[in-house]
């Protein structure tokens, strides 16, 4: 089967896995071909059951699987776009947040209302691409599991947006995705996912005024936090909200674009960078 493909170079690597870009060769069709090795069979055919199912439509078309040279192969809809680290990196306006934040709640709801519902356990930039038409693309299913019944799998996600329950291995919920959206949120906003800095780090004296500090250069600055987005991450990581729905009805009833007089004529990562 994959002689019916040419690879084209590797794009992407996980704990387990390798993802190429190929093209068939007979359709000439582009395509993203990720590679685990069969020691992780169980979880190959888990992420391949998600893409089947369709339990999102933000999530990539599956065109093939097959095992060949002892590895599944994930043959998968290739997404052309910007990742979502690429765009905090190059700062994102407040309108721009809220429209991801709530492409990400209408993703999470549609998972956390599926029937079992699915937690992702793995939300970050690096897993979620904007297309250029500004629709919303999530890869990698691998960390995903069906909530209650037999579970098996790493459910560790990544260090700094996965709650401490979750790096404990404790059982899966899908509040713990809502964990990880405060987390990213707050990055969108501010270009770092931190919520407190070590004391000797320069970004500390931006939290406290420091010109010296802003001088030297910093990525965090937390009081261009609006106040509604603060309350909406406490509420993600207190478990006020419990799900993808309370998540989106929360998003819904916020302002379009909630007034907050520090960052009004910035965009959100770029108040603090203007002044490297």
């Amino acid at each position: 089967m994959l002689e019916q493909y040419e690879l084209e170079g590797q794009i992407g690597e996980g704990g387990f896995s390798r993802v190429y870009v190929g093209r068939h060769l007979l359709l000439q069709r582009k395509a993203a071909i990720k590679v685990i090795p069969c020691k992780y069979l169980d979880v190959a055919r888990k992420e391949a059951q998600f893409y089947a199912r369709r339990v999102s439509d933000a999530l990539p078309l599956l065109y093939d699987v097959f095992l060949q040279e002892g590895n599944v192969f994930l043959v998968q809809e290739y997404v052309e776009g910007k990742s979502l680290k690429l765009l905090i990196r190059e700062g994102m306006s407040l309108s721009f947040v809220r429209e991801v934040s709530l492409q990400i709640a209408v993703f999470l709801k549609q998972l956390h209302g599926h029937v079992p519902p699915i937690a992702y356990l793995d939300l970050k930039p690096e897993n979620l691409i904007l297309e250029p038409g500004g629709r919303l693309r999530v890869l990698d299913m691998g960390t995903a599991v069906f909530i209650g019944g037999e579970q098996s799998g790493c459910f560790a996600g990544t260090n700094g947006y996965a709650p401490a329950a979750q790096k404990l291995g404790k059982r899966p919920e899908v509040s713990w995705d809502l964990y990880a959206f405060a987390v990213l949120l707050r990055e969108m906003l501010t270009g770092d996912r931190r919520e407190s800095i070590p004391a000797d780090d320069p970004a500390n004296a931006v939290a406290n005024g420091s010109a010296n500090a802003l001088a030297e250069g910093s990525v965090y600055a937390p009081e261009v936090i609006p106040r509604e987005y603060q309350n909406l991450m406490k509420q993600c990581k207190s478990g006020v909200l419990t799900d993808g729905a309370s998540l989106l009805s929360a998003l819904q009833a916020m302002e379009k674009d909630p007034a907050y007089s520090i960052i009004k004529s910035f965009r959100c990562c770029e108040f603090p960078r203007n002044l490297l």
